[in-house]
């Protein structure tokens, strides 16, 4: 466990159960502060890492999903944390799939 994960859990009040594992407890500090909106927080405490740090593409992920599902208004339920991280990589995917579109390009041209 890193400052981050504890700093977060001081921040939202949640202690440290005795047999939990570290990982146990970064998500169960993170999905508290998830429902409490607090979206950045949420994954820096999942991550043990700063919004920032370069190292942090999965927290990086996480908030750009948080953001992407309420801009769409959408919630997934369940784990909202797991939910942002997969969401987040969906909309930073920026492949484009040409050969799809320069096929129905060429139905329409042919057409």
């Amino acid at each position: 466990m890193t400052w981050v994960t504890d700093e977060r859990a001081v921040e939202a009040g949640v202690v440290r159960g005795e047999s939990e594992s570290d990982n146990a407890f970064a998500n169960r500090v993170a999905n508290i502060l998830r429902s409490r909106g607090q979206i950045i927080e949420a994954h820096e405490a999942l991550t043990g890492k700063l919004y920032n740090d370069p190292d942090n593409e999965i927290g990086m992920a996480g908030i750009t999903g948080a953001v992407a599902k309420a801009l769409q208004g959408v919630r997934y339920g369940g784990d909202e944390i797991g939910t942002d991280i997969a969401a987040g990589f969906v909309a930073r995917d920026t492949r484009e799939d040409s050969d799809a579109l320069l096929g129905l390009m060429m139905m329409l041209i042919s057409g």
